[in-house]
């Protein structure tokens, strides 16, 4: 798999007016811990919450810096070297209690 280049990323885009009428998946989770694993080194955050938000089905969004620790610094883009935040895989857990 490569990544897609900028004019690829944005043919692939919906419009506006497409986007009001798409079906979205809602998460209902109160206080959650994130999970992430590269080379088989798990990376967890704890205390998150997970908020409803209309984006696709099977998609995480967050804010870095707060959610670094889940990207390895060995993970990387191969052009600019920059860390691999769009491509990371992530688990939401229900945190106990």
């Amino acid at each position: 798999m490569r990544k897609l280049t900028h004019e690829e990323v944005g043919k692939l885009r919906i419009s506006v007016e497409e986007s009001k009428t798409v079906k979205r998946n809602p998460i209902y989770v109160m206080c959650d811990n994130i999970r992430s694993i590269y080379n088989d080194q798990s990376r967890k955050l704890e205390g998150y919450y997970a908020i409803p938000y209309p984006i696709s089905k099977g998609c995480t969004a967050a804010y870095f810096p707060e959610t670094n620790a889940l990207t390895s610094i060995n993970d990387t883009c191969g052009i600019c070297e920059t860390p691999a935040y769009k491509s990371v895989r992530v688990r939401v857990e229900k945190a106990a209690g």
